[in-house]
């Protein structure tokens, strides 16, 4: 049968625990761009013999098919230049046996800023900084931000609404009209970066289209600028993802995009005052924008579902990632909230009983697997509605499907948007005053 994606790094993984056994030394499988799967075995502290290192090549070999790589597939440090230090770098994964270390280090372009945040805590006095995720999209999440900044520019704050969907640009849009639109946006930001460019005053506009009353202001930075002659956006969307620096986190994605968001603020603060919260509202799926947004960016993760089967497919897909790292489990999962989109109010009670349930069953994995009397165990109760899993409910109102850029500040201000919403802004503005 021909050796496929998954199979190879089952082939892999027992390969490496033999070898790690054998040679009594950690052995990194490292899984390149194709899938590919190298050994690596640690012989900085104890030698390990080329015949060893040529009987498990043979054995890969045979075995991996396509899956094979380049040159040898077993080797030490010692025989490629700079190997340690480069793994040494490296984020892996733990993937061996009791008694054994084996360590998997993925070689992507994409996908690793959800299993490698950075440290965002460096940045003094900045905003809140709150990400509304999906999944899947269709489920209200653009809707939802934009009620949101009016409830809390209502409140009195400042708020910096971004648009993180670069594919798919939405939230600028909806608040603010075209001629509105600021000469720039986030995609051009995060290229001039590239080039050292810091262009975030030019990448921001003021949303005049709610019913803000007091101090409270609503910011906005769109994925896109002001259409004009000469203005291009498509061939700036592969340079906005590039990773500068190979080995370093100074010029990643990852780096960039905080460094775009905390300009933006700064350039808000400069204009008006300095934002009290921000809005990141994530492109929906498994991308790299909304891997930094929830695992890094976010002080508050919403992730907005409905109680569908591709829906906890998704989700749990995701999750099993993040199991797999319980350092980052137990740093991101205190700051995740899952949101109940759409309620039909006909059968609310139903519904969100259904939906506890499966949610449960979701943070099960990133929960502490310790007795009920274990005061130090993080794994809430299932009715906690404090709990990460516990859903934020929004109800589902028909006149939600035509709310657009023009009904925007009428609709923010009716008593069917109070009633569909109430629920879910009263706990987003408790959690962000936490």
């Amino acid at each position: 049968m021909t050796v496929l994606f998954d199979e190879a790094l089952r082939i892999a993984t027992l390969a490496a625990t033999q070898l790690a056994s054998q040679a009594g030394s950690p052995v990194y499988i490292v899984r390149d761009l194709l899938g590919r799967c190298r050994l690596v075995v640690d012989d900085r502290e104890r030698a390990v013999g080329a015949g060893l290192l040529d009987d498990f090549d043979a054995l890969l070999r045979n075995q991996l098919e396509a899956y094979a790589p380049e040159g040898k597939a077993a080797v030490s440090t010692a025989a490629l230049f700079d190997a340690a230090d480069q793994l040494e770098r490296s984020s892996y994964v733990t993937v061996g046996g009791p008694g054994t270390d084996v360590r998997l280090v993925e070689r992507t372009l994409m996908g690793d800023t959800w299993i490698q945040p950075l440290d965002a805590t460096a940045v003094s006095n900045r905003a809140h900084r709150v990400a509304l995720y999906s999944i899947k999209g269709g489920v209200g999440r653009t809707t939802a931000a934009a009620v949101l900044a009016a409830e809390l520019a209502a409140s009195g704050q400042c708020v910096l609404v971004v648009d993180l969907d670069l594919e798919s640009p939405g939230i600028g849009s909806l608040l603010l009209d075209e001629g509105a639109l600021p000469d720039l946006g986030l995609v051009d930001q995060l290229v001039e970066s590239n080039v050292g460019n810091d262009v975030a005053a030019d990448c921001i506009a003021r949303g005049r289209d709610l019913p803000v009353s007091g101090f409270g202001e609503v910011w906005v930075s769109p994925a896109r600028g002001l259409v004009r002659p000469g203005y291009t956006y498509l061939p700036k969307l592969d340079r906005a993802y590039l990773d500068l620096s190979s080995g370093s986190q100074l010029g990643s994605f990852a780096a960039r995009l905080l460094g775009a968001i905390h300009a933006l603020e700064l350039a808000v603060a400069h204009r008006s005052s300095r934002p009290s919260v921000v809005l990141l509202d994530c492109r929906a799926g498994m991308h790299d924008v909304a891997g930094v947004a929830l695992t890094t960016a976010a002080d508050t993760a919403l992730l907005f579902a409905a109680d569908t089967e591709q829906t906890w497919w998704g989700y749990g897909a995701l999750f099993a990632q993040w199991s797999e790292r319980p350092d980052l489990a137990r740093r991101i999962r205190e700051r995740l909230r899952m949101v109940a989109s759409q309620v039909d109010v006909s059968h609310a009670d139903e519904y969100l009983a259904a939906f506890v349930d499966r949610s449960a069953s979701l943070f099960e994995v990133l929960y502490d697997q310790a007795a009920p009397d274990d005061d130090a165990a993080f794994s809430p109760q299932l009715l906690d509605s404090s709990a990460p899993h516990y859903p934020l409910p929004i109800f589902f109102d028909e006149r939600l499907r035509h709310v657009d850029r023009d009904s925007l500040r009428s609709a923010v201000a009716m008593d069917f948007i109070r009633s569909s919403y109430s629920s879910f802004l009263s706990s987003v503005l408790d959690l962000v005053g936490e």
